[in-house]
């Protein structure tokens, strides 16, 4: 268990001293911002036998892995068996050389680039971090691989759309979708909140372009996207397999930081464009509390889309006059927070056996 506070107690001692103008020319040093995403990326995707998904990937990989390449190639193998066209090629690819290990460290790198990159330009660079460790780094980014990385992406979806990139929000968006199918509804929230929503400034080439990918991959797809439909479907007659019993705690923690920006949106002083998409997303996530009696699996699977808005408010909350304390003090609370938020889970959470003990390729003798 220690392994797992290690990486927080770093980023809880870089917190600190970023608050020291002495340090920060070091600690906003790109180079050794670099080193410090490096070692997080050797955590996070080099583990071992991490996350209870993680037999099922490998087992998937395996099994394209033995398939020669005639059964590999047809369509409904890809349909049925490999969890969509591209999760099929990549792991068709990597398994010529490599093991299970390279898939997970292919979207690991997926996951972390652009959680790095958003933190980066955060003024709390180092406090984003430490919050997005206990849970979001530890539990989405070293569990589900495709959607984990589909979730970070959404991070550049924001990016983009509140700076009116538009085509490379639309071709982010396709591979967020590709990655994992999910990403799509909060994409579409996102671009209906966006500036470009009702404007389309996109060259005429680069929408044809778009249109076609979009009809192939969902040519290519329908069959799995359908069967998926239905097995979630199903699910919500199915009581016993209906439950992921942190939904409401996971979606109640990400709420407290929405409702702090939705009582005080002046105050946090945002430029229109990132506001009406942080608007959109608090609608988003609002909505995604009705689904939970439905189904606690499905609300589960998107409530994990709103953690890059949690995670930015409550970073950016030691900036604004909210809360009567002084900076420091509302940082040392923060962090605090997520200190005893990994402890509560590494001694609580009912699939925490899925993560102990750490494992990492490096340490295997």
């Amino acid at each position: 268990m220690i392994i797992y506070l290690l990486p927080l107690l770093f980023l809880l001692l870089l917190t600190f001293l970023e608050q020291n103008n002495n340090y920060k020319i070091i600690l906003k040093n790109k180079y050794f911002y670099f080193i410090i995403f490096t070692l997080f990326l050797i955590f996070i995707g080099l583990r071992d036998q991490i996350g209870c998904d993680w037999n099922a990937y490998e087992s998937k990989f395996n099994y394209i892995k033995s398939q020669n390449l005639g059964d590999f190639l047809q369509t409904k193998q890809f349909l049925h068996n490999y969890n969509g066209i591209v999760f099929a090629i990549i792991s068709r690819i990597l398994s010529y050389k490599f093991s299970i290990h390279a898939l997970v460290l292919f979207y690991s790198i997926i996951f972390a680039v652009p959680l790095f990159i958003f933190s980066y330009h955060l003024k709390n660079t180092y406090l984003s971090l430490a919050i997005s460790y206990p849970y979001y780094i530890v539990v989405v980014g070293m569990g589900p691989l495709r959607q984990s990385a589909a979730i970070s992406l959404i991070i550049f979806s924001v990016l983009f759309a509140s700076k009116n990139k538009y085509n490379l929000f639309l071709i982010n968006t396709i591979i967020s979708f590709i990655t994992h199918y999910s990403s799509l509804l909060v994409n579409s929230f996102i671009f209906l909140s966006s500036n470009f929503s009702s404007k389309w400034m996109i060259n005429n080439k680069i929408k044809i372009l778009i249109s076609f990918l979009i009809i192939i991959i969902f040519a290519l797809n329908f069959s799995y996207i359908h069967m998926t439909i239905m097995i979630y479907i199903k699910l919500i007659n199915t009581p016993h397999i209906n439950q992921a019993n942190s939904a409401f705690i996971i979606w109640f923690i990400n709420f407290i930081p929405t409702i702090i920006y939705l009582l005080n949106v002046n105050k946090f002083n945002l430029k229109k464009e990132l506001s009406n998409i942080f608007n959109s997303l608090a609608i988003f996530e609002i909505l995604s509390l009705l689904i939970i009696p439905l189904n606690s699996v499905i609300a589960y699977r998107l409530i994990l889309y709103c953690f890059p808005l949690s995670i930015y408010i409550t970073s950016y909350l030691p900036e604004v006059n909210i809360i009567r304390f002084r900076k420091n003090t509302i940082i040392y609370g923060i962090s605090f927070f997520s200190l005893i938020s990994l402890l509560i889970w590494l001694k609580q959470a009912n699939h925490v056996n899925c993560w102990l003990p750490y494992k990492n390729i490096l340490l295997i003798n």
